[in-house]
């Protein structure tokens, strides 16, 4: 990304800002997806699977596959998104029975 690149040129106190900007963003989007995981399961299921224009119509699991943001993928509602939709695509390729 262009920030990335123009904070990798600058000092290393801004690349270290930089990191604990995100590190903060993270715990604060993992702390709400647990207060929406347990107030209602399925609706914060669907927030992280749903596209946001903002996001280059790209949801919020895959935005954070993109920024490679282990700690977000590891919360239990992405983890559960992902076993889904892991279990959906099974399902599809399991063969049918002819008989």
């Amino acid at each position: 990304s262009n920030l990335l690149k123009f904070f990798s040129n600058s000092s290393k106190y801004k690349r270290e800002v930089l990191f604990d900007l995100r590190d903060s963003f993270i715990q604060k989007a993992n702390e709400v997806l647990e207060l929406a995981y347990n107030k209602d399961r399925f609706k914060a299921i669907n927030l992280v699977y749903k596209r946001c224009p903002r996001f280059g119509d790209r949801s919020m699991v895959t935005v954070g596959y993109i920024g490679n943001l282990r700690k977000f993928i590891a919360n239990q509602v992405c983890q559960e998104y992902v076993n889904q939709t892991w279990t959906r695509g099974m399902v599809n390729l399991t063969p049918k029975k002819s008989y």
